[in-house]
């Protein structure tokens, strides 16, 4: 129990007088030294008498209230306490009970008290009016059964308030048909407030776009006869405005003119802040900068506005570092090392180089090296594409066969729209296995890829989606020792559900028309990546002693919880399936399940976690994994 005590006293060492001070909370009675008080004259005398007579009733009631809140919370058990118990709802034709509790916001089980019953009333009331339920009225019953408080709330929704007419006023750019256009709200319709600022923020988003960022609108209705009501809207265009000067603040090493690319608006054009807003997004996109901010200077007189961007660069030269480890109960355990060097502003044109070195282990028959070293064009031929040659060498070490690869390939991207990214690639491979014999196959491919990332953080995403397809079609026309098609989906869903995140996958690929191809082109699903808890590559038939194929399906789900500063829980689920061919396909054979619990931490380099995975189907045990960065 909390006492309330507005006048708690304090000495003041500097003044040397006792003063009152409204607060809440304890009061240490210890604290105070009356004795300590320092005379001067017989006026501070008499203040001092005076004083210590109000401390003296106000000490007298602080140590009753004291003594009393100690003493009565004694003579209550945990169940005299009274607790919310139903909450349900008659009466209510248009909403459901589950959108109305939403609403009310009361919990069964937590603690009954009068304000919060008070508050979720008034909410579903503000919601029965925001929907044209104007004349709504609400009666909250109480019933005590034991320790719970049951609330049965008796509505009486009246007659919904209708549109008939809707009208514009002031509007001299834009036609009236045009505006209703924008609007969601029709003759006939249910005066909903919602649709009323969603309409207001349409129409001034339309007369941004033209350069009137100064224009005003303002909606009023009219009752013309009972629950039936005339909307307008009075609309201020204002003076169009124009851009004047751009500047650019903050450069240090970068060229101004790989800023001037990415501004999507010219001195003279209509003042549109959407593009504005869309130069600084392009601005960021090019990775170069750790900010990128802008304003927008409109004088008060006057039909120009000047714009500036602000700029932090971010460090030219990056190394970055990437480990995993998998603890397995079973097989041996696994090692995975990887580190990047990065310069992301050759010749200050913002031009990438890198180099990225890779290797991983099993401390037994199984060992993986990779180099590749990356070059990006972003403004291919002074064009919007973007290009880039990649160099690549590999060796892999499995079950005392060695497999060499050796190739190169050749890209060109665009960004379609602020999400969305298409690219093609060709790569061209040489492909050497040594094992008792000696094999050599030159493979030459083409990738269509295509993207869509909405996801609202790279490191730490709660709300978005991201889809990726990839379709690559090796040999025939283009020569070399292998032919195949190799589609692969998949499909990101982050989604914010109180209190964490729920973050799901789904990917699927598919092979056919298949000859000579590589195993490593192929299909594996186990372990990090895909199913967690089983080995690598441990799920599916085995063909040529690996467990390779050519159809697969996968779906992780993870909760993602937030639990103390910047530690977090996970809990995930992991199924998937590797098949020959469709004919194949079954859900008892060659799957896996799998599910289990994680902590991590959110580090400035992402998160760094600890999970261990439980196999569900197949043997009994799990394995341990060590991760930086989600998996996906």
């Amino acid at each position: 129990m909390h006492i309330i005590n507005p006048y708690l006293l304090y000495y003041n060492t500097k003044t040397t007088k006792c003063q009152e001070k409204n607060d809440i909370g304890w009061l240490n009675l210890f604290s105070l030294d009356i004795y300590s008080f320092i005379w001067y004259n017989e006026k501070q005398i008499n203040n001092l008498s005076n004083t210590i007579i109000k401390m003296r009733k106000r000490l007298f009631i602080l140590i009753f209230t004291l003594c009393f809140s100690l003493i009565f919370p004694l003579s209550l058990t945990a169940e005299e306490i009274l607790k919310i118990g139903k909450v349900e709802f008659e009466g209510n034709e248009t909403f459901s009970d589950d959108i109305l509790r939403s609403f009310a916001r009361l919990q069964r089980g937590t603690q009954f008290d009068e304000f919060s019953v008070k508050a979720g009333k008034s909410r579903i009331e503000n919601f029965y009016k925001s929907q044209g339920f104007l004349d709504v009225a609400l009666k909250w019953e109480r019933r005590l059964e034991g320790n719970e408080v049951n609330n049965i709330v008796h509505i009486q929704e009246g007659e919904r308030a209708v549109i008939d007419t809707v009208i514009f006023n002031g509007n001299t750019f834009f036609s009236d048909e045009k505006l209703l256009s924008l609007s969601p709200i029709k003759a006939g319709g249910f005066l909903i407030q919602t649709e009323i600022f969603t309409t207001k923020y349409s129409i001034l988003k339309v007369y941004s776009r033209k350069g009137y960022i100064r224009t005003q609108v303002v909606s009023d209705t009219l009752q013309e006869r009972k629950n039936h009501y005339i909307l307008t809207f009075d609309i201020v265009e204002g003076s169009r405005v124009y851009i004047g000067a751009i500047s650019i603040t903050g450069t240090r090493k970068v060229r101004k003119k790989i800023i001037e690319r990415e501004i999507k608006v010219k001195p003279g054009n209509p003042c549109n802040p959407e593009r504005v807003n869309e130069s600084q997004i392009g601005i960021y996109s090019t990775g170069l900068f750790e900010s990128v901010k802008y304003d927008i200077i409109e004088p008060a007189d006057g039909d120009t506005a000047d714009i500036i961007f602000y700029v932090k660069e971010r460090p030219s030269k990056t190394i970055t570092f990437s480990t995993g480890y998998v603890y397995s109960d079973k097989n041996p355990n696994r090692l995975s090392l990887k580190t990047t060097w990065r310069h992301n502003n050759l010749w200050g044109n913002a031009q990438k180089i890198g180099i990225s070195p890779r290797y991983e282990t099993n401390f037994s028959g199984y060992r993986n090296g990779r180099i590749e070293l990356a070059y990006e064009e972003p403004y291919l031929l002074a064009t919007t594409f973007k290009g880039g040659l990649n160099l690549f060498i590999q060796r892999e070490k499995r079950n005392g066969e060695w497999v060499d690869v050796i190739g190169s390939d050749v890209n060109v991207g665009k960004y379609w729209s602020r999400y969305t990214q298409g690219a093609l690639r060709y790569q061209y491979e040489n492909i050497i296995t040594r094992d008792k014999d000696t094999t050599e196959r030159w493979v030459s491919s083409v990738y269509l890829s295509f993207s869509y990332d909405r996801k609202n953080d790279i490191f730490y995403p709660s709300k978005g989606v991201v889809f990726l397809a990839t379709h690559q079609y090796a040999g025939g026309m283009l020569g070399g020792d292998v032919d195949y098609h190799k589609i692969l989906i998949e499909h990101i869903l982050y989604e914010r559900v109180f209190p964490g995140v729920i973050a799901t996958r789904v990917k699927a690929g598919c092979i056919w028309n298949d000859r000579n191809m590589p195993f490593q082109d192929k299909f594996a699903i186990g372990g990090m990546g895909s199913v967690r808890g089983f080995d690598e590559e441990s799920i599916g038939p085995v063909v040529n002693g690996r467990r390779n194929a050519n159809l697969t399906i996968i779906v992780n789900c993870e909760f993602r919880l937030s639990v103390f500063e910047r530690f977090d829980l996970v809990y995930f689920f992991d199924t998937g399936g590797l098949w020959k061919n469709l004919q194949s396909v079954s859900i008892t054979e060659n799957t896996g399940i799998s599910g289990g619990v994680g902590i991590g931490y959110r580090s400035p380099i992402g998160p760094i976690e600890l999970n261990y995975a439980h196999r569900l189907t197949g043997p009994s045990g799990g394995n341990f994994y060590f991760t930086i960065g989600y998996m996906f």
